[in-house]
């Protein structure tokens, strides 16, 4: 997992601990699957408009569109999002990621925890060739 900057690594350590297990699987998935070691772009910063979700370090954010250029095929982001929501279902029935754009900016992945948390129900990275 690589990190947009330095500080980004620092602000994960402090976020809620369930936060660092989905994105240590949403990195364990990419590299598994795509051979693509993601990038965390956003966990604490607070952006105008936003729900306060990194503010209360339960989110983080991973790289997908910079500069009009895409690190996952649309298939690809389809393939983490689902599994990233199987393997880490909300006890809200919300969903743990979610492939967006936020105020028009560039496409990213969303993840987060609620505030109940969040279960993990599969424990290995299944790699599939196909």
């Amino acid at each position: 997992m690589n990190f947009k900057s330095p500080e980004l690594e620092d602000e994960l350590a402090k976020a809620d601990t369930m936060v660092s297990v989905v994105c240590q699987w949403f990195s364990s998935l990419s590299i598994a699957h795509f051979n693509i070691a993601p990038t965390i772009t956003r966990v604490l910063e607070h952006i105008c408009g936003d729900s306060g979700v990194h503010e209360a370090g339960r989110g983080a954010d991973f790289r997908d569109e910079f500069n009009d250029t895409f690190t996952y095929t649309a298939e690809q982001a389809r393939f983490l999002v689902s599994e990233m929501n199987r393997r880490f279902p909300r006890k809200d029935n919300k969903l743990t990621c979610i492939h967006h754009s936020f105020q028009g900016g560039p496409l990213h992945f969303h993840c987060q925890t609620g505030i109940s948390g969040v279960t993990q129900t599969d424990y290995s990275v299944e790699v599939t060739n196909g």
